[in-house]
């Protein structure tokens, strides 16, 4: 009898050693699980690749989420050209982008982001043409600009071809990714919006050197 007892311990400790970790590495893996849903807004996510134009194929993108807000961008663009404002940490180029307020649509946040960054006004699309570096980006189709807007004392506002943004070292190698990506999605338009001017004039004896020089600065 006391044979049997024992054996049945020991048996009952042999189970328990063997299992335990299982059940430690489950326990873990749901509450991981848990815990990314959490970080990273699901909801909000499907909601704005749903206006994405159903580019996710099927997956939600994993957007940047910064204060609990899933982050967008603007690029405003007139008569070809880009609008950039220099960035508050490191001074280099950047386009204009912030968090979605709730109950806020991705493209009114990018255009509101667009009047109080750039102090430009116009007619934006609905859905956003990419996620570069997890921002969802929309373009802006600048009809007005602003003499005087919200932080202008805190910016230098630039216009310029997007091919010259390519080779100038003041721009964000994001911002570039971001430009790459536009001129990639408007080649592809009968009527594209903005151009690569290098690439429509491969005989342009211009230079990158060049090219930084016909940039336009605003300061205020």
């Amino acid at each position: 009898m006391r044979k049997e007892v024992i054996s049945i311990i020991l048996g009952g400790a042999v189970c328990l050693f063997v299992l335990w970790p299982i059940f430690l590495s489950r326990r873990t893996y749901k509450t991981g699980s848990k815990e990314k849903k959490e970080s990273h807004h699901p909801e909000t996510e499907r909601r704005i690749a749903s206006r994405w134009g159903g580019k996710s194929k099927g997956k939600t993108p994993l957007i940047k989420i910064r204060n609990g807000r899933p982050f967008v961008g603007c690029i405003p663009i007139k008569d070809g050209k880009i609008f950039m404002i220099n960035g508050r940490e490191n001074k280099k180029f950047i386009f204009p982008k912030g968090g979605i307020d709730k109950n806020e649509e991705g493209y009114y946040t990018a255009g509101k982001e667009a009047i109080e960054e750039v102090g430009v006004i116009g007619n934006i699309d609905k859905t956003p043409f990419a996620i570069v570096n997890g921002i969802y980006w929309y373009v802006l189709e600048v009809t007005k600009v602003l003499p005087s807007w919200k932080e202008r004392h805190e910016r230098v506002r630039i216009i310029m071809d997007p091919h010259n943004a390519l080779f100038h070292s003041e721009v964000r190698a994001v911002t570039k990714n971001v430009i790459k990506e536009l001129l990639a999605q408007e080649d592809r338009l009968k009527m594209p919006r903005i151009k690569n001017t290098r690439l429509v004039h491969p005989d342009s004896p211009q230079t990158p050197e060049q090219t930084v020089q016909e940039t336009t600065e605003e300061a205020f």
